[in-house]
């Protein structure tokens, strides 16, 4: 073998010492204190260019490199500008170039193209590692009967590179391989796809054997015929030049090219991460990986090829958990499109399916294939643009079912295809040459044909790939529906239970509730609302009771459970508006070969709900009664019955220890016998014998394997109701006739009760060890696992049941409740103002059917909150992360899971599922149950508190006599008062949080009192003070005296006060009520020009620690005439804002949105909120990145005006993890000093505030303690605009009894500092910094686990597995140069935009017009040329104007900008009044935002409407989200806009002639005409404002979503004449051929408008009328 070296390799070999040397540079590889490197996360811009006859060009490789450039804002670097997140190039084989450069290197002449490979390696600095790998990668090439050519090594040039990628650089070589002559095409691609795999697989092998790491091994960035990948750890810039002999070769030429730019949320991508990969690269985020990877390993085993046979399992797994979310993507295509028959674009479909459920413009053969596929795999679901090619014959785009990504192509009249996140990417390409401007739409796809030439539109791809079998024959045929299943009712209700004589005793239904955990909240404030009105009950003020592994009570494993959500890297989705998109039909059951497209892989089974009524689980247990359709892999379908429950001894016992036993539970289950039974039990965890819980989930999962392998016989004769057979540890089975392996396993607890003194095993244990067992022994994908249990009841449970892996739930014990309810005349009693009498009060089967729906919109919000779409992709995604669980109960029941403090173990759930029991049935006679102590007491539902405080129940944070002296500290200024309130809410904290377990130190302690440090050395309170921050809380969900008393506090402290979400008023701007900190939040209320401007930070609000993944809640009773002025809706309207993702899909899309802000107020700082859970420090990272100012990392426990329970108490985690973990992360990747950090949560005294800068926090916000300090009282009414203290309420009367003054939170925040300052000297220390990092402070440097707050507050089996070390890991550890706090400012590189040359321009006009407003503007008119970098143009200019001249800005078209080309993102953002921006071009993304009063105009340029085959009305001039969230002036656009438009519109007219998906939508007011098309789903949740929509086919109500609106024609000559001026404005900006068209006939065209109306808004506007008539009749009778 001949291998040659290039010249400059010994210089890239010199780097390996510099590489060992530079250790902080090194990819973490395993979890640092919080730092976990597996949460990393990544988003990029991507691009395509290629030529459809196929014909190689150097100018394709030219622009491609351009195109790569020009995106590279949508990449991102680290500390070092020089060091990238990654980039590179895929192109298809230049052919011509390698035969010069392999003939010149290694004198070998190249066979013709498709019969040679180059396979394009990574190999280590080392030469001896290097060897060794290029001889393991020729044996495996040699084996497989390829001829090696040779190695030829890619010239490289690392001289710009910074030094993290070059410490870390791989050499690059290219292997040339050929095939034999015998071979064909696919053959041959087919065996380089195996010896890549084998290659892979030996490297990882190599790893894990040998401790070799990521740059020790080989990686194959690409081994084909037809395609070399150039990628690297890379700025865009640096492709070319790091690539110089190859990409810089003139020869180098070809036919197609895909770029990616990557923005990694850390600075420890990797070489390998970089994209393109093998076959794509993707811009976005797959948020069910978990879950994908998963089910891929569950059917694996039944994997075959026809190609590969029995060899298909050497070439597995193709799914890792070190490869990002792309490689595992592109690993399933390459086993799709290599290991079965299926094309490029096949493939593509299957993974990323567009919304085919409930889609009536699907034709039927798309729906029949997109519905056989979803039983062979679940979507790969989330915000996601896909580019694929196999530069062959196939180049093509798909983008995600919701359009959450942005893409935008070209083809031109000489035949190139130009597709990329932008346009204007490519400034050299003329308008005159551009043939079609267009999009890719939501679950569409883009696919060029290379063989024929074209592209081929998506119905017709589509079509033909559905074709192409007879899948609507298949399912016809072998799919089965549970609900055809015909099941026995009465025979439902007599599934053997424990309970003995169920008819005999009154109080069984109560004593099965105690014995599942149910209490009298469950039964009120969760069931109730969801049996009544068919959806969750709503609280307020936060999550303030203890954690669950803190608590006292009897607590389930579902409470130890946080669901995670999108922040940053991914939106979540809408499941109020958008519910189109969204499903919770699953196929289930058993999987065929995911590789042989048969008729029988469609044989599962459909369950339409996963809420199972108890109809559906009986026929579950008599599975295909009446059917003869067999399972997936040809069973019958049969069902095994697994009994959940196990029996304890006196030696197994947890309570039995020191006599806790039955004799100890009260009758009435009172929280004070569960405190001493429980803590009595003696611990034991550790001991050699596992504890009776984990033995009998242990065999469980073993009955369970047994079960699915046929293995599991019953003795003869046994049957399901009547008998049982007992399997060690108390496991029970029925299973159906026959002794096949089940295809169905039901887990149920259904036989727990006082007879045999069975328990119940937690139903989430059971179904997450049982789902883990079986995927790792390969039998998951062979049989469907449902669960009947009796202790999930609440929208979380199921949620939690089915994302660790069951495929439905049926909450028996939950149904009978909901029938204890109604027999109780609960529901009765709530629904009497809804009901005419008794006979109307629903019956048990209407309860069930509204609970169930309750359930399912839960379900959806849940699922939504990680951007996932499908049940089908959520199951067993393991979304959540574990606050408080032993690492062997992860281990065991939820593998993979983040659990990272540890916490209770088996002992603990033991223990309280023991108490529970016993308490339940105490008094309850039972043959055969001797030594049961009896009572003749009536059981009664415990209320230990959870959600309101109750006196010696669930330990809560908000006491009343915490409250009474905070009042009294503030009121009188009382420091003797201060003091209690400190004591008792530290107390408090002791037995509820995190930081309740630290204590100082002893020799920090000691160490301050060497020091000397006096309390008057220290910071004085007036500099403390102004790191006090108040919370969020919106005008609106607080009074207007109480937001405004809070503003006036602050800016009298030099603190700051934050506005919320709902703007505020404008009048408020020039004296000391105006908040300093202006919230943007999804729903845009109030945000102009003239709000951003008057502001010193503007906070763009990612997510809420009440309810994170959720939009802001404020009902309708609360929408009073001033909030809905300021907040630009409909008086009454409720409001129920999106969650962040119409304009931040991701990481790029944020830091575009902190340009835009930072651009409306330069002065100002943009903040983040975040909200704490797993990975928030590495989302931070991405966000100091995307050049945030500062970072707000909000705890879950966070207050909030109104919310659904799940969300409050289910959702984010403690801030003390989210700040260390934030800090940690921060210093680690050497990016603390560009940001201030700061948190809130529930902080309440200086203890909590000197722990939170001890974790890294330099600011602090409150809210509930100035509430409190106003007078609040926890009522918690907040939702109900109730509140009795004139707080939380737009009540006119009850705000009267408001008492609050400025003065109050003066002296709470002054009386806080002063303590603070206390703390500090204790320490030694003399200001906040040094606590926070400067001096010795910090983290594990000053805290520590406090023994006597365990000893006094926790229970041992569930305190001694705590581990709060990873919470305590000194930042400065990690990164020892790395400053602890902000010590520089963000480079915004606002000098160098365009809006400078504006500015100087137009300075003089404004200032002689803020001189002298009577005095006429002499207007001025600016051309300039502009490129797609050039974004968020005339925001800068629109700020100037708006703090010189006011909300009223300028007289209209003052000053008129010019533009020819293609525009930036953000094109006249915020656009202030009397600006008017006219484009001939195009415009991107985001065009029009915030519109505050200017004009916008986008046309085509002149040369390309010269051409007369350009129709304009059928091209894509503008991107999505145009005009989002404007509030008044006007935009035109000549053209098709894309998705989005005119979101949350309250004030602007818009105007476009044709539109993508979700237009209009949430729109509360002004005017928008669409002349052309519109996509689905308009109007949802338009409440105000008026749309017209030219309609001649007739085909737009079909689109429209008329939850809120009704259609109509355009009646009122008014009316009439109004649509008539808009078009005519139209007409005039644009020269619109369109417009010319519908006024050149206009009566005629008239009648073919509809009228889109929102009902309230015309509601409002009736009653506005007639309260005008009825003034205008005073006026004239007086």
């Amino acid at each position: 073998m001949l291998v040659r070296r290039a010249a400059g390799q010994l210089r890239r070999r010199d780097v390996v010492g510099h590489a060992r040397a530079l250790g902080t540079w090194t990819t973490p590889k395993k979890p640092v204190g919080l730092y976990d490197p597996a949460q990393e996360r990544d988003s990029c811009g991507v691009g395509l260019v290629a030529k459809l006859n196929k014909e190689p060009s150097r100018q394709i490789v030219l622009d491609c490199n351009e195109m790569l450039v020009r995106m590279s804002h949508r990449g991102g670097c680290g500390c070092d500008p020089a060091s990238g997140d990654g980039a590179g190039m895929l192109v298809g084989m230049p052919d011509s170039f390698m035969r010069s450069s392999v003939k010149e290197t290694l004198g070998v002449e190249l066979p013709p193209l498709g019969q040679y490979a180059v396979g394009m390696s990574f190999l280590p600095q080392d030469e001896t590692l290097a060897s060794e790998w290029r001889t393991s990668l020729e044996r495996i090439a040699k084996r497989r009967g390829l001829e090696v050519l040779g190695w030829r090594v890619v010239p490289t040039d690392n001289s710009d590179i910074g030094e993290a990628p070059r410490a870390t650089e791989p050499i690059s070589e290219q292997l040339f391989l050929q095939r034999p002559p015998t071979w064909d095409d696919k053959t041959f691609e087919r065996e380089l796809y195996r010896v890549q795999r084998t290659a892979e697989l030996e490297a990882e092998a190599a790893k894990v054997e040998r401790g070799l790491d990521d740059t020790q091994v080989l990686y194959l960035s690409s081994l084909s015929p037809y395609s070399v990948t150039y990628k690297g750890q890379l700025t865009p810039e640096q492709v070319m030049d790091y690539f110089t002999g190859d990409l810089k070769s003139d020869d180098f030429k070809t036919h197609v090219a895909l770029v990616h730019s990557r923005f990694s949320t850390n600075t420890f991508p990797s070489w390998s991460r970089a994209q393109p990969l093998r076959l794509m690269c993707h811009n976005g985020e797959i948020n069910t990986l978990r879950g994908n990877k998963n089910w891929m390993r569950a059917r694996s085993p039944l994997l075959q090829s026809k190609y590969y046979g029995y060899e298909t399992s050497m070439l597995l797994p193709v799914t890792s958990d070190e490869m990002s979310d792309s490689g595992n993507f592109d690993g399933v295509m390459q086993l799709l499109t290599q290991a079965s028959n299926r094309s490029l674009p096949e493939a593509a479909m299957m993974m990323v399916p567009e919304a085919w459920q409930d889609n009536d413009m699907l034709t039927p053969t798309k729906k029949a294939f997109y519905e056989y596929n979803s039983c062979l795999m679940e979507p790969w679901d989330g915000p996601a643009l896909i580019a694929f090619t196999d530069a062959n014959k196939y180049c093509g785009a798909t983008l995600d079912r919701n359009g959450l990504r942005p893409a935008r192509y070209y083809v031109t009249h000489d035949g190139r295809v130009l597709v990329s996140s932008e346009v204007g990417v490519l400034p050299r390409v003329d308008n005159s040459e551009i043939a079609q401007r267009s999009r890719l739409e939501p679950g569409k796809m883009f696919l060029i044909d290379f063989e024929e030439g074209r592209i081929v539109p998506d119905n017709e791809i589509k079509e033909k790939v559905a074709s192409v079998l007879p899948y609507q024959k298949y399912l016809d045929e072998r799919r089965v529906f549970l609900s055809d299943w015909r099941g026995d009712k009465e025979a439902a209700l007599k599934f053997p239970r424990g309970d003995g004589n169920d008819g005999g005793d009154p109080t069984v239904t109560t004593r099965r509730l105690i014995m599942h955990g149910y209490t009298t909240e469950t039964m009120e404030t969760l069931l109730a609302p969801m049996a009544i009105g068919a959806k969750e009950g709503l609280g307020s003020m936060g999550n303030d009771a203890a954690l669950a592994v803190l608590s006292h009570e009897p607590r389930p494993p579902f409470d130890y459970f946080k669901q995670l959500f999108a922040q940053v890297t991914n939106p979540p989705i809408d499941p109020i508006r958008e519910e189109l998109v969204m499903s919770l039909v699953c196929p289930v059951g058993p999987e065929a070969n995911l590789l042989d497209p048969a008729e029988a892989n469609c044989s599962r089974l459909v369950v339409d709900h996963p809420v199972l009524s108890p109809e559906d689980l009986e026929k579950l247990l008599s599975p295909g009664r009446g059917l003869p359709s067999r399972t997936a892999d040809g069973r019958a379908w049969r069902t095994a019955t697994l009994d959940a429950t196990f029996t304890v001894t006196p030696e197994t016992s947890m309570l039995s220890k020191r006599g806790g036993g039955a004799e100890t539970a009260s009758s009435n289950v009172h929280s004070n016998t569960v405190v001493r039974a429980l803590e009595d039990h003696h611990h034991h965890y550790g001991d050699a014998h596992p504890s009776a819980l984990e033995t009998a989930l242990r065999e469980l999962c073993e009955h369970a394997s047994a079960a699915v392998s046929g293995s599991l016989l019953l003795e003869p004769g046994s049957t399901r109701h009547h008998q049982h057979q007992h399997l060690g540890g108390g496991c029970a089975v029925y299973s159906s006739d026959g002794q096949d392996g089940a295809s169905i396993l039901v887990l149920s607890d259904a036989l727990a009760g006082p007879d045999g003194g069975r328990v119940p095993v937690p139903s989430l244990l059971a179904v997450g060890a049982v789902h883990q067992h079986l995927l790792r022994t390969g039998q998951r994908g062979k049989t469907a696992l449902f669960v009947d249990c009796g202790d999930a009841r609440e929208v979380h449970d199921i949620a939690l049941l089915l994302g660790f892996g069951a495929d439905g739930v049926c909450p028996r014990v939950a149904y009978e409740a909901l029938a204890k309810l109604r027999a109780d005349g609960l529901v009765a009693a709530r629904m009497r103002n809804m009901v005419q009498s008794p006979d109307e009060v629903p019956d048990d089967a209407a309860l069930a059917r509204a609970y169930r729906k309750a359930v399912a919109k839960g379900l959806l919000k849940v699922m939504s909150k990680m951007g996932i779409s499908t049940l089908q992709s959520y199951k067993g995604a393991q979304i959540f992360e574990a606050v408080g669980l032993h690492p062997d109960v992860v281990d065991l029941c939820f593998t993979g899971t983040p659990s990272r403090i540890g916490g209770a173990s088996f002992d603990a759930f033991q223990a309280d599922a023991e108490y529970l029991h016993a308490a339940a049935w105490q008094g309850y006679a039972v043959s055969g149950a001797p030594g049961l102590a009896l009572d003749s007491g009536t059981p009664r539902l415990p209320n230990p508190g959870q959600f309101h405080y109750r006196n010696g129940g669930e330990a809560h944070l908000n006491t009343p006599n915490g409250m009474v002296q905070l009042q009294e500290s503030a009121r009188r200024n009382s420091r003797e008062a201060f003091v209690k309130y400190s004591e008792e809410v530290n107390l408090a904290n002791s037995a509820c949080t995190l930081r309740g377990l630290l204590r100082w130190r002893p020799e920090a302690l000691a160490r301050g009192a060497r020091s000397g440090v006096k309390l008057d050395d220290v910071e004085p309170a007036s500099s403390i003070v102004k790191r006090f921050v108040t919370g969020a809380m919106s005008l609106g969900s607080i009074s207007q005296e109480a937001h405004e008393a809070l503003a006036v506090a602050m800016n009298h402290l030099g603190g700051r006060s934050n506005t919320g979400e709902g703007g505020e008023d404008p009048i408020r701007f020039d004296d000391n009520r105006r908040s300093s900190i202006k919230q943007v939040a999804s729903g845009r209320f109030g945000v102009t020009s003239h709000y951003l401007a008057n502001s010193d930070q503007v906070q763009i609000k990612m997510a809420q620690g009440a309810k994170p993944g959720e939009g802001g809640e404020l009902p309708g009773y609360k929408v009073s005439d001033y909030i809905a002025s300021c907040r630009g809706t409909t008086p009454g309207v409720g409001l129920i804002s999106p969650p962040p993702h119409h304009d931040i899909y991701s990481i790029e899309d944020l830091a575009q949105l902190i340009y835009d802000l930072k651009c409306a107020n330069p002065e100002g700082d943009v903040s983040v909120k975040l909200v704490s859970e797993v990975g928030v420090g590495v989302v931070a990272a991405g966000v100091a990145k995307a050049k945030a100012d500062h970072i707000v990392v909000s705890g879950g426990d966070g207050g909030t005006g109104a919310a659904a329970w799940t969300g409050i108490k289910c959702a984010g985690l403690p801030w003390e993890l989210g700040v260390a973990e934030t800090q940690q992360t921060l210093v680690l990747n050497g990016l603390r000093d560009r940001v201030r950090l700061q948190t809130d949560g529930q902080l309440k005294t200086a203890r909590d505030v000197a722990i939170a800068a001890a974790l890294g926090a330099e600011e602090y916000a409150f809210s509930t303690g100035p509430l409190i300090a106003l007078g609040c009282i926890m009522m918690r009414k907040c939702h109900l605009n109730t509140c009795p203290v004139g707080i939380a309420t737009q009540d006119p009367e009850l705000r009267a009894k408001f008492e609050g003054q400025p003065e109050h939170v003066i002296n709470f925040f002054w009386l806080l500092a002063e303590e603070l300052r206390t703390t500090l000297a204790s320490l030694g220390m003399k200001t906040m910094d040094e606590l926070v990092g400067i001096g010795v402070g910090a983290a594990g440097e000053v805290l520590e686990v406090d023994p006597a707050a365990l000893r006094k507050n926790g229970r041992p089996d569930k305190t001694r597995g705590l581990d709060l070390a990873p919470l305590l890991q000194p930042a400065r550890e990690l990164n020892p140069t790395e400053p602890m706090i902000k010590t520089r400012v963000q480079d915004h590189e606002l000098e160098k935009k365009a809006d400078n040359r504006l500015i100087e321009a137009a300075t003089p006009l404004i200032e002689s017009y803020v001189g002298d407003p009577s005095k006429p503007v002499e207007p001025l008119d600016l051309s300039l040329t502009l490129t797609n970098v050039d974004r968020t143009f005339g925001t800068m200019l629109s700020s100037l104007i708006s703090k010189k001249c006011g909300k009223p800005g300028l007289p209209d078209d003052s000053i008129t900008i010019n533009l020819n080309s293609s525009t930036g993102q953000s094109l006249g953002f915020t656009l202030a009044p009397g600006v008017t921006i006219s484009v001939k071009g195009d415009a991107n993304d985001g065009c029009g935002k915030g519109l505050s009063g200017g004009r916008v105009i986008v046309r085509p340029a002149d040369s390309q409407l010269a051409d007369p085959a350009f129709v304009s009305s059928d091209n894509v001039i503008v991107g999505n989200v145009a005009c989002y969230g404007a509030t008044a002036g006007q935009a035109f656009f000549r053209g098709k806009a894309g998705e989005r438009f005119c979101v949350r519109n309250s004030g602007a007219l818009a105007v476009a002639e044709g539109l993508g998906d979700h237009g209009c939508e949430y729109m509360t007011g002004g005017r928008v005409v669409v002349l052309g098309d519109t996509g689905r789903n308009f109007a949802a949740g338009m409440s105000g404002g008026i749309a017209y929509v030219y309609d001649p086919m007739g085909v737009f109500p079909d689109k429209c979503n008329m939850g809120m609106v009704g259609l109509g024609k355009v009646e009122a000559p008014e009316e009439q004449e109004l649509l008539k001026s808009y078009i005519e404005q139209h007409k005039d900006a644009t020269n619109s051929d369109r417009a010319a068209l519908i006024l050149g006939d206009w009566q005629a065209s008239l009648d073919k408008f509809v009228r889109v109306m929102p009902s309230d808004y015309d509601r409002v506007l009736k009653e506005q009328a007639a309260k005008a008539n009825d003034e205008d009749d005073v006026a004239m009778a007086a």
